[in-house]
């Protein structure tokens, strides 16, 4: 009787659970969906009693949304939700399963149903993605490729990519690019931009978009940063001469941001270190001058010049070395000097002395010298004591020459002799100049002395002198005339 009764008992529990059920349905087992495109997919729930439904995916994928997770369903009614479908671009076609999984939060029953969704190729052109590579710095470079797809199975033609590239500060630049895809195809287009000095400090964004007759077909956004950083030019410009070195560092800071340091260094020797000047260096280590520039703002440049010119050093050696020469082979001669012994005016019949200075320079004995003279044909010549002359008559006037002997270093010598001028001469008069000639023949040395003068201009002889003068003057003009009248 007992066995009876539980089976009584079981009997009842599995029908109030057969009437308490719940199902779901979709309008088809297996949707179709293109690869770039969407759809949706209808689940209807029903319930033979007042219910609450819990709704999940399994296995699903992230294009896969439920648009509720719970259904509030009343006795008898049927209530739907919506699966939707979002495949990607790049999804590839196939045959993929979902499992929406539904539980009651009353009886706790759980049901199941697979839905399959068949991806097929799309149609369209999408940007896949940007890469941003180079040197991202001022004076840098962005090299930026954009991958281009053909999404579906027709070639396209002139697909038109139009890119920006934007700073915080407004645009920075844009292109435009034609690009043919064949079927599935993808195609890289690959952008050069040079980075300008001082290029600013900021996160940029590239923006991608692609058009077709006019209509856009995608777009696509990517970041990058271009940091703060200092970068540093120096430019040397040298200028060399015969004894001179010039030198010019420009110093400039090309960056975004103020430098810290920068170590300029040149090589100056222990030498010519006594010849420097320019920029005062901020240490020296040995050889090697440094200079450390700090602060520099972005734009600013700085300049350091500096020359060694050993034009001073080369200029003593020079004067040096002829200093040495003259005082050997220039100083160290016979001199010869002519010089007349009065000043007075040039008259008929006034007598001059003529001197001829004879000095050995040599440094050592010389055993003969030849001393030559020329008196013009306008003045008489007469002797004087001391070394008689040679004359020999010429068509210029009367040549005197004086032969002396062992002439020892250091000896002084004067020759003298007379000249009478023929007539009278206003002002003063040039005579020719003397030589003197020693040596051996094949290495004879020639020697000129300079011009001697006679005469003196009237106004610079004495008033009282030049009174009497012209007294006498006039006396013999008096007399000149008394006689012709005779």
């Amino acid at each position: 009787m007992m066995k009876g009764f539980l089976f009584a008992i079981a009997i009842i529990v599995i029908l109030a659970h057969a009437t308490f059920a719940f199902e779901m349905d979709a309008t088809d087992q297996t949707f179709v969906v293109s690869s770039g495109g969407s759809n949706e997919i209808r689940i209807s729930v029903n319930s033979a009693t007042d219910d609450k439904i819990t709704l999940d995916l399994i296995d699903e994928t992230p294009w896969m949304t439920l648009n509720t997770s719970q259904l509030d369903i009343k006795k008898g009614q049927s209530r739907e939700t919506l699966l939707y479908v979002s495949p990607y671009s790049t999804t590839s076609p196939g045959v993929y399963k979902v499992t929406v999984a539904g539980e009651s939060l009353i009886t706790n029953e759980k049901k199941l149903k697979d839905i399959f969704i068949s991806v097929t190729r799309g149609e369209g052109v999408e940007v896949e993605k940007i890469e941003v590579s180079g040197n991202l710095e001022p004076l840098g470079n962005a090299v930026i490729k954009y991958y281009v797809k053909n999404l579906g199975s027709v070639a396209l033609k002139d697909v038109t990519v139009m890119s920006t590239i934007r700073s915080p500060s407004g645009v920075f630049a844009e292109s435009q690019d034609a690009i043919d895809l064949a079927p599935e195809e993808r195609g890289i287009i690959e952008k050069f931009y040079a980075l300008d000095s001082q290029q600013e400090a900021a996160d940029y964004t590239v923006m991608a978009e692609v058009y077709q007759g006019g209509k856009l077909l995608d777009r696509f956004e990517q970041g990058f940063t271009i940091p703060k950083k200092t970068v540093i030019r120096q430019k040397m410009d040298q200028k060399t001469s015969l004894f001179r070195k010039e030198y010019q560092v420009t110093v400039t800071n090309h960056g975004n941001d103020v430098s810290d340091s920068t170590v300029i260094t040149g090589s100056v020797g222990n030498f010519e270190s006594y010849f420097y000047t320019g920029t005062p260096p901020t240490s020296v280590e040995g050889n090697v001058y440094i200079w450390d520039i700090r602060g520099l703002k972005p734009g600013e440049t700085s300049v350091i010049m500096y020359a060694v010119d050993l034009t001073p050093f080369y200029l003593f050696i020079a004067a040096s070395i002829l200093m040495i020469w003259l005082f050997f082979f220039k100083m160290r001669i016979v001199r010869i000097k002519k010089f007349i012994m009065q000043k007075k005016l040039i008259e008929e019949g006034e007598e001059f002395t003529v001197g001829l200075e004879l000095a050995n320079k040599t440094g050592d004995t010389v055993e003969e010298v030849t001393v030559k003279d020329l008196v013009p044909l306008v003045f008489e010549v007469k002797d004087t004591e001391g070394p008689k002359p040679a004359r020999r008559k010429t068509s210029a006037g009367t040549e005197l020459v004086w032969h002396t002997k062992n002439l020892n270093n250091h000896e002084v010598r004067i020759f003298t002799y007379k000249i009478i001028p023929t007539f009278g001469v206003q002002g003063r008069v040039s005579i020719p100049r003397a030589q003197a000639f020693y040596g051996k023949k094949d290495k004879e040395t020639h020697i000129i002395s300079g011009f001697a003068t006679i005469g003196i201009d009237p106004h610079e002889e004495d008033p009282d002198k030049r009174k009497l003068h012209h007294h006498v003057k006039r006396h013999v003009e008096r007399l000149r005339k008394a006689v012709k009248r005779k």
